[in-house]
């Protein structure tokens, strides 16, 4: 709290928690009082990004931030050893991009930019994983 409140509001701030335990109202209510967007991530230790949604607001920002890193559940050096030279999908997750389409139309029903980041570990090769997102996004599921 103290921290975003030195910041200046000119600055798009968003934050992103690894500790599901840290994801509480209070998280919110912070972020809302300085204007801050949560970073749904998909991230071994933390819920799945729409599992985030009933505590990490949409409307705290005027942008919404996804990073997808690491399956729930699994490490980094295993899927990084798993998935190298990371020039195709190994580890194909559905759900997850299913779940970043509708935060992403979330996002677009409230007049707000999406930002995407995605990591190799994500499912093997994040250009691929874009690819199929951006499908999704222009297809439907």
């Amino acid at each position: 709290d103290s921290f975003l409140g030195q910041t200046t509001r000119e600055l798009p701030l968003c934050v992103e928690i690894r500790n599901k335990e840290l994801l509480t109202p209070a998280y919110a209510d912070v972020l809302r009082r300085h204007g801050a967007a949560h970073v749904f991530n998909y991230w071994s230790s933390m819920p799945m990004p729409v599992e985030q949604l009933p505590v990490a607001p949409l409307d705290s920002a005027p942008f919404v931030v996804l990073r997808l890193m690491l399956r729930p559940g699994t490490r980094y050096e295993e899927r990084k050893s798993q998935f190298a030279p990371f020039d195709r999908i190994v580890d194909p997750d559905p759900d997850m991009r299913s779940q970043v389409a509708s935060i992403v139309e979330m996002a677009r029903a409230l007049d707000k930019v999406a930002l995407i980041l995605v990591n190799n570990k994500a499912e093997g090769s994040a250009p691929l994983t874009i690819e199929q997102l951006a499908e999704q996004l222009v297809n439907g599921p």
